[in-house]
């Protein structure tokens, strides 16, 4: 509320106070039709034979005002009222009341909005209320109807000796279910302690909506945050991979230009040797015709008797000129060759460091800029399975929650039609083998230890060991036992003729072992699966199959490993229970 505004001039003071009044009249009409067709829909379900009685609740629900008076001080409006002592003194005053005009009617606009959203909200409450009010008071009625009814028909004698039979045929079944009874205790008691950290939690939520409304809207809108933010991250990392792909072409590409590259440099190195061998040819031929020379220059002089001195000496000088001239124009065409051969090379070496260079530049950056969305995919993943081991354990508890309550209601059901509590028990076991089936490893475990702990709670967890020595590792053993994955992680093709898988159950000693046959093999960067018997489907080609094996076997303690045909460990894959009691 705002308080009034003074002016003072001169040692006077004036005060302008206006008094607002808003009235705000809202008529529940969505409250009533809200509570009216819940009354339809809730008068069938009330009027069904099975209940025996046609009364209902009709509430009546009159329209509600709300009244808000405000008071705020008139800051402006009409300066009638505003007496100034002189003409300064009024000029101050209506310069003031100009400056915060803006300040003001910003102030009044917020208000207005605020309480236009707090009336709003206040009318969506109150139809909820009124709502949850008329359904209460209904569902109150039926089931103090239901008592009456209950305690009329269960009164007699003969009632309580039925009773009394359907008791003692209960405490056989009782007996036959205590066996399962004790394996539900472990999980209902984990369960148990889950719904206490649950309630904590709500606990929790609900003090901070004491604390800030507004965080209820935060709040609901978490799991399409997560979900947005799963979506765009998947998108992120289907365009990582995109680009991952453009990367890998590239190198691919620059590898096969570096493979040119080397050919042409190939090409080169043997043209190299060609004029290596040709130099070596004409300086044998050049020998030779020296020698053939030489040989004919001792015939003549053999031939000449007379002194020729003078003519020797200028063929000779001749010969030596002509020889000396051959050797030069050949040392220049070989030094010529050399040197065209030696730029070749070195401008090869060049470009094959360079591309050398440019490919672990590309092969760094991709590796750099792969990396970071696999880290983010990861946390996502792990972020994603917490929540829905979180999601897993609240459904457990909601599946819990529904049997009992389906429960109650068979029993009831079964006290007017005259099922009898053995029906109504069969019928609660049959709604629990769904959650047996789902929790089946963990029945194996209870079962091994029923007959150590009589009382107690018992925690189990699994643990995963990988190890390779080489290119192909055991990637995956399936729960059910149904298949093993193995993967190949470099380019080649790996052949795994006379490899073989070995699986020990280490509490049972139990062993199975295949062995690939000739021509089998797993191709470079990629998996294959090894099905048990009857289960590999049509459409895997590349899978093998065990012939006579219908399961690879599952348990507690299991090792898996994979053998070359030298019996040489290549891989193995280990599966560890560790539990503990109190």
């Amino acid at each position: 509320m705002s308080s009034p505004v003074k002016y003072a001039t001169k040692g006077q003071t004036v005060t302008s106070e206006k008094t607002v009044t808003e009235t705000i009249t809202r008529q529940t009409n969505s409250a009533s039709k809200s509570g009216s067709s819940f009354l339809n829909s809730s008068q069938t379900t009330a009027t069904d034979d099975d209940l025996g009685y046609n009364s209902l609740y009709v509430p009546s629900m009159s329209p509600r005002k709300i009244v808000i008076n405000r008071e705020r001080s008139r800051s402006l409006g009409s300066l009638e009222h505003l007496n100034f002592g002189d003409e300064t003194s009024r000029d101050v005053g209506l310069n003031y009341v100009e400056i915060n005009i803006d300040e003001v009617k910003t102030t009044r606009n917020h208000e207005k909005k605020e309480m236009q959203e707090l009336n709003s909200r206040l009318a969506s409450f109150i139809d909820k209320i009124a709502f949850l009010e008329a359904k209460n008071k209904i569902l109150s009625d039926r089931i103090d109807f239901d008592l009456k009814k209950f305690k009329e028909d269960w009164s007699t004698n003969a009632v309580i000796q039925k009773i009394e039979a359907e008791l003692r045929q209960a405490r056989i079944l009782h007996d036959d279910v205590n066996v399962e009874n004790g394996r539900l205790k472990i999980t209902i008691r984990s369960l148990e302690e889950q719904i206490d950290k649950l309630q904590e939690e709500n606990g929790k939520l609900e003090t901070a909506y004491q604390n800030s409304k507004q965080d209820i809207d935060r709040q609901m809108q978490v799991v399409s945050d997560f979900e947005a933010e799963n979506n765009l991250l998947r998108k992120n990392g289907n365009a990582k991979d995109a680009e991952s792909k453009k990367d890998k072409a590239e190198i691919k590409r620059l590898q096969e230009k570096l493979k040119e590259r080397g050919d042409t440099l190939n090409r080169e190195n043997l043209n190299l040797v060609k004029s290596e061998n040709k130099r070596h040819t004409v300086e044998e031929e050049f020998e030779y015709f020296k020698h053939l020379h030489e040989q004919r220059l001792n015939d003549l002089e053999d031939l000449l008797t007379r002194d020729r001195q003078k003519e020797e000496d200028i063929w000779s000088k001749k010969m030596e000129q002509g020889l000396k001239k051959i050797q030069e124009s050949y040392d220049e065409q070989i030094e010529i060759t050399k040197t065209a051969y030696s730029l070749k090379n070195t401008q090869l070496e060049n470009d094959i460091n360079q591309y050398k260079r440019r490919y672990q530049e590309s092969v760094t950056e991709w590796e750099s800029q792969n990396n970071q969305p696999n880290q983010e995919i990861k946390q996502l993943r792990e972020e994603m399975r917490a929540m829905k081991i979180k999601f897993d354990e609240t459904k457990d508890v909601n599946l819990s929650l529904n049997v009992e309550i389906a429960a109650y209601r068979k029993l009831l059901e079964g006290a007017h039609d005259s099922v009898g509590l053995k029906q109504a028990i069969e019928a609660l076991l049959r709604q629990y083998s769904k959650k047996q089936e789902i929790q089946e490893t963990e029945q194996d475990l209870m079962e091994q230890e029923r007959d150590r702990i009589s009382k107690g709670e018992m925690w189990a967890k699994f643990r995963y060991q990988k190890k390779a020595n080489g290119p192909i590792g055991i990637c995956e053993c399936s729960e059910d036992a149904t298949y093993i994955v193995l993967e190949n992680t470099q380019s080649k093709d790996e052949d795994l003729t006379g490899w073989s898988i070995k699986r020990l159950l280490e509490n049972t000693n139990e062993k199975v072992e295949y062995t690939f046959p000739k021509g089998a093999k797993v191709k470079g960067n990629s998996k294959i699966k090894v099905w048990a018997s009857d289960h590999k489907p049509s459409d895997q080609s590349d899978d093998y199959e065990m012939p006579h094996e219908q399961s690879w076997r599952q348990g507690l303690s299991v090792s898996t490993s994979l053998e070359n045909p030298n019996k040489e460990e290549k891989a193995t894959h280990v599966k560890r229970s560790v539990y503990n009691t109190t």
